[in-house]
C-alpha cells in the first residue's frame, strides 16, 4: 500500500469508530486491529507520520470497548510496534496515544494471563 491509501484508509476506519461505535463488532470480525498493526508498521516503515496517528487512533478507539480491548490484547507484536511507534513518531499527542494502547492492552494482557494461571 502507498502512504496514501494507508491515510485515506485509517481515515476512514477512524471515522467509523468515531461516529459509528457500532460498528466496531463488525470490524473486530474482519480482523481491524491485526490488519492496523500491519498498516501501522508499514507506515513507520515508510515514514507516513499522518497515516501512523491515523492507525494509532484507530487502535485507540477500538481499545475503548471491551471487546477491542481483548483483539488489542491478542495480536503478539502490537506491544512491540506500539513501542516502535512511541521511538519513531515526532508528535507528542501520536505517542501518548501508543501509550495509552500499551497501557489498555497490557492490563489485558496480564488479566488474561492471571486467569490462564489460576
Amino acid at each position: 500500500l502507498n502512504a496514501d491509501l494507508l491515510l485515506r484508509t485509517s481515515i476512514f476506519l477512524n471515522c467509523l469508530i468515531f461516529y459509528q461505535p457500532g460498528f466496531v463488532t463488525s470490524l473486530l470480525r474482519l480482523h481491524v486491529v491485526t490488519i492496523g498493526v500491519g498498516v501501522l508498521e508499514q507506515a513507520l516503515s515508510s515514514g507516513s507520520e499522518d497515516a501512523a496517528g491515523e492507525v494509532l487512533g484507530v487502535l485507540h478507539g477500538l481499545s475503548g470497548h471491551c471487546d477491542g480491548q481483548f483483539a488489542i490484547a491478542k495480536v503478539p507484536s502490537v506491544v512491540q510496534t506500539l513501542v516502535r511507534s512511541v521511538c519513531v513518531l515526532h508528535d507528542d499527542a501520536n505517542s501518548l496515544t501508543a501509550c495509552e494502547v500499551i497501557l489498555v492492552s497490557s492490563r489485558v494482557w496480564c488479566w488474561l494471563r492471571a486467569v490462564r494461571l489460576g
